[in-house]
């Protein structure tokens, strides 16, 4: 059995693929898996979503059972030539796209996964966008996360024989 945050992000990032790749959303999008995106925003060409397994917490149901809540960070990235109100609207969009694309889809998504999980909640950052990178690097930046919540078995390992 793999990790819940890694079976969970894979999930997302599949979800968001597939309605980049059946038009279901205004552009194409490059989706990636990653623990720690580019550096150097300033050098995407194309619109980038990351999908990052942001952290976990746990607490015990029953002895057999625990509950893992996930946050899944879902960051969306592109080098702007400029940034006038033309070129960052179809961005501002587009966000607002993925986030009704995961509300549409999270139940296929959980139903997809080995394990009981639920959707939680959605939040932004705060501003939705981030200015400083389109200040500082023409980068339009912004990171959405998506809270699943798991209930399920520990994986148990068999402690060496003494």
């Amino acid at each position: 059995m793999s990790c819940v945050v890694v079976e969970i992000a894979k999930a997302v990032a599949a979800t968001i693929k597939a309605a980049s790749t059946a038009d279901d959303l205004s552009r194409r999008l490059c989706v990636e898996r990653l623990y720690i995106p580019p550096i150097k925003l300033e050098d995407i060409e194309n619109t980038h979503v990351w999908v990052v397994g942001a952290d976990e917490t746990r607490d015990n149901l029953t002895r057999g059972k625990i509950k893992q809540t996930v946050p899944i960070g879902v960051a969306l990235a592109k080098h702007c030539a400029k940034t006038t109100n033309d070129v960052i609207d179809p961005l501002m969009l587009l966000l607002e796209e993925l986030k009704d694309l995961m509300r549409r889809r999270v139940n296929a998504l959980a139903a997809s996964l080995p394990y009981d999980v639920s959707f939680i909640k959605v939040e932004n950052t705060s501003p939705l966008y981030s200015p400083k990178h389109l200040i500082e690097m023409d980068t339009f930046y912004a990171v959405t996360t998506y809270t699943f919540l798991s209930e399920r078995k520990p994986e148990l390992q068999e402690s060496p024989a003494p």
